[in-house]
């Protein structure tokens, strides 16, 4: 029966975890990170949105005219993203009785500045790449197998465009200081004009009427540079990337590394447990030594086929109601 009652604890966690997975959000990450973006951006963003919301007329025309271009429709969002909670002194809307609300002035001399095309290509290309984790965040299904490394993978990508990768690939990513302005940091970061942009960011940086500003094109890479940074430091800051941290050894439940006889198998469960006492009470040495039987037993029985596939808490939930290799519950 301890090994049944575990089993359902085990489906119990990866639902909860789902759950205050479900509810985080990488918002404030994404909006950390744009601090970093100029104000006028910003700015222009707000004003966009403004300019079309107050007029139905103005969305009605906007509509026609994608129409027109064969163009996908797009809408207009409110730009959330550059309000941070805790600065909306800085950040938030703009005053309604500011007179750039009232005329397109400055949204014509916005769109005829270089910086801003840029500036919302490197948004393009950088944000889905957050968002992209921030779904795997809210996602409906049971991830807690998979969540670790998909965190790694994400956070590794976004420092590869301002870190050496060959330092990047041989350290431990918890031991990699992501922060470029520290002075007493080993990291060997890329020059500035050795970081990677995307290819459009590239090519509007070496267009000669952009080339030419040198200062313009140094305080464009420098703000990325910060831009992706602080985004990795907020990333650090909240998720850890320990190798110790439980989340990163919850990968070994799932299907196909429980019921695996390959030597990397884990030989025993014990340092996930003792991570999570709600689980099992410390104390319970009884209970350890069952499961470290179950467990072992594992790759021995014979499971339906129809688990391969099942997520994590559908799978230890079914485990709980089979029977051991010894026909014992």
């Amino acid at each position: 029966m301890a090994e049944r009652d575990w089993s359902l604890r085990v489906q119990k966690l990866c639902n909860e975890v789902k759950t205050k997975l479900y509810r985080h959000s990488l918002h404030l990450v994404a909006s950390e990170a744009c601090e970093k973006i100029p104000r006028h951006i910003k700015d222009f963003a707000r004003n966009v949105h403004s300019f079309f919301k107050n007029s139905s007329k103005r969305i009605a025309q906007y509509q026609e005219f994608q129409e027109f271009c064969d163009a996908k429709i797009h809408k207009i969002l409110r730009p959330a993203l550059f309000t941070h909670p805790d600065r909306s002194d800085q950040t938030g809307q703009l005053d309604k009785n500011d007179p750039r609300l009232k005329s397109v002035d400055y949204i014509y001399k916005a769109m005829h500045d270089p910086q801003t095309k840029i500036y919302l290509i490197i948004l393009e290309w950088i944000l889905p790449k957050i968002v992209g984790v921030n779904e795997l965040f809210q996602s409906d299904k049971t991830i807690i197998k998979i969540l670790y490394d998909k965190m790694v993978y994400a956070y590794k990508d976004l420092l590869s465009i301002y870190i050496d990768q060959t330092y990047m690939l041989r350290k431990n990513v918890s031991e990699i200081d992501p922060d470029p302005k520290n002075k007493n940091s080993n990291t060997p970061f890329l020059p500035i004009g050795n970081m990677y942009l995307g290819v459009k960011i590239l090519r509007e940086l070496s267009r000669p009427e952009i080339a030419s500003r040198t200062n313009m094109v140094k305080d464009i890479r420098e703000r990325c540079r910060d831009f992706i940074a602080t985004t990795c430091m907020e990333l650090k800051k909240r998720f850890g990337f320990s190798e110790n941290s439980p989340l990163a050894k919850m990968s070994c439940l799932g299907f196909t590394t429980t019921t695996s006889s390959s030597p990397t198998r884990p030989s025993t469960l014990l340092p996930l447990i003792t991570s999570l006492p709600q689980i099992i009470n410390p104390d319970d040495f009884q209970t350890y030594q069952l499961i470290y039987d179950q467990w072992r037993k594992l790759p021995m029985m014979k499971l339906p086929d129809h688990l391969k596939n099942t997520e994590p808490d559908k799978f230890w939930a079914e485990l709980s109601l089979s029977r051991d290799i010894d026909n014992t519950n």
